[in-house]
């Protein structure tokens, strides 16, 4: 059961982070928009997972010269309740960096720990530009003690979140939200909302808001999404958490992933699944909910017996539940229908153990599609 997010909590939470930067603990090309300016405002929070902190705001100028747009306030509620813990005593020997060189290091084994050991992307460059800011010597770390320690402070607690990494070290792709800039262990994005098409209301008697046009272009997009994920990073990115609600439509109708803090890279994957121990059946040794590992002589296999596109076409394009019709390519005309149905099917029931789908299955349900609408 959901729980809904309380605009009192978050707005303490708001508030709290700006007495941080008031007080000199912590730092950020957000702070002073946030909380001096106030040229982003709080309107509502939209999370409803416990360990999460996903808060809608106004920006007025700060995302988009001149423009007043939506953007997302983000943080887990560990960063947050670790930095306010780290803050009021002063980088104690709670935190495990208490320099520069230390921070660096610290974040060079985080990267390598998301991107996998063969990355070397970013082994030959100033590591702390590509997980805070391009340029950040406004900062003027080392001019004093407290400082440096604000700066340590808040670059780890970002660093320290799953979908604050994948997002900034990925932000040359355009799957990715777009990251405006952060204040302590607070980040602000982009806002892409799933919207109706993604994340229809449950209730079945609501008349379906969307055209089937504009629900098979969605549905497109998705599907080139899962070609992204599987040929254009150095690794595939594997989806392990998959549901309509984790993708996001910008207003210029481009597809965004805007919860992928349980996405997943080969190698960290396969770490994943050597931790898993001893196994009695396949279903031990799968990771979140659609990573499906398997079982072999008593222990997890390196590897999958699903992939990204399986996934999509189940959790995505296909009907959620037996009783409702929520999938994306929901309400599909009859002179399709039937033919849509057992291609979804053949994507879903694939055999074939392969990290990366067979791409004529995604080429013939993209033509399917097409020659729909």
């Amino acid at each position: 059961m959901y729980v809904k997010c309380s605009d009192e909590v978050a707005k303490e939470r708001i508030q709290k982070t700006c007495d941080l930067y008031k007080e000199g603990l912590i730092l950020g090309d957000l702070c002073p928009a946030l909380c001096e300016q106030q040229t982003i405002r709080y309107k509502t929070c939209t999370n409803h997972k416990g360990g999460k902190i996903s808060l809608l705001m106004d920006c007025d100028g700060f995302c988009s010269s001149g423009k007043t747009v939506p953007a997302m306030l983000k943080s887990t509620v560990a960063a947050y309740h670790d930095t306010v813990r780290h803050s009021m005593s002063l980088l104690s020997d709670t935190v495990p960096w208490k320099n520069i060189k230390d921070l660096t290091d610290g974040v060079k084994q985080s990267i390598e720990t998301a991107l996998g050991p063969n990355n070397s992307s970013y082994s030959t460059e100033d590591i702390i530009k590509r997980v805070f800011y391009e340029s950040y010597e406004h900062f003027n770390t080392s001019a004093t003690d407290q400082l440096d320690k604000a700066f340590i402070l808040s670059v780890w607690s970002l660093v320290q979140q799953d979908e604050y990494l994948i997002t900034k070290l990925n932000q040359h792709s355009p799957l990715f939200p777009k990251m405006y800039h952060s204040c302590g262990s607070f980040y602000l994005l982009e806002s892409a909302p799933p919207g109706d098409i993604l994340n229809p209301p449950l209730n079945p008697l609501l008349p379906e808001r969307s055209t089937w046009k504009e629900r098979v272009n969605v549905a497109i997009r998705v599907l080139d999404a899962v070609r992204v994920l599987d040929n254009n990073f150095h690794q595939t990115l594997h989806m392990c958490d998959v549901k309509g609600e984790n993708f996001g439509l910008t207003p210029e109708g481009q597809l965004k992933l805007i919860d992928p803090d349980d996405m997943f890279f080969t190698t960290r994957l396969e770490n994943k699944l050597k931790g898993k121990g001893q196994c009695q059946t396949d279903h031990d040794c799968n990771i979140i909910c659609e990573c499906h590992g398997v079982c072999l002589k008593g222990k997890c296999h390196v590897s999958l017996k699903n992939n990204n596109l399986q996934s999509v076409c189940k959790m995505v394009l296909k009907s959620r539940t037996t009783i409702m019709d929520l999938g994306v390519l929901r309400k599909a005309p009859a002179f399709i229908k039937q033919r849509l149905q057992d291609m979804i099917e053949i994507c879903i029931n694939s055999r074939e153990y392969k990290e990366k789908p067979n791409e004529e299955i995604r080429l013939k349900l993209r033509k399917i599609l097409l020659s729909s609408i």
